[in-house]
């Protein structure tokens, strides 16, 4: 809720990491085996740990903006509220649109 990146960013690591793997076990198997073609479970689990790697950055991502978004919607309310209870410090007064123009 507070430091999304920090919590999303290690998932993606970890399924980074993960998915990795199989596709170094896979490569040596290739390159040992008389006889490739094989060992395509190992590439399957790899492309769904990377994929889970790449949906844990973008819900990262996703996160972090739902954060700022409520901050800034939590900070916009307590000025409101400031504003229309007169609790609080004064908001400075708005410079009319006329007088800037003209």
């Amino acid at each position: 809720m507070y430091k999304p990146y920090v919590i999303f960013s290690f998932m993606a690591t970890l399924f980074g990491i993960i998915g990795v793997i199989p596709f170094i076990r896979w490569a040596i198997l290739q390159a040992v085996d008389t006889n490739p073609g094989g060992h395509l479970q190992s590439l399957l689990l790899g492309s769904v740990f990377l994929i889970l790697a790449f949906l844990s950055v973008m819900l990262g991502i996703i996160s972090d903006l739902i954060r700022t978004n409520r901050t800034l919607i939590e900070d916009t309310l307590e000025h409101t509220k400031k504003m229309r209870f007169g609790k609080g410090e004064q908001l400075p007064e708005t410079v009319p649109v006329r007088s800037l123009v003209g």
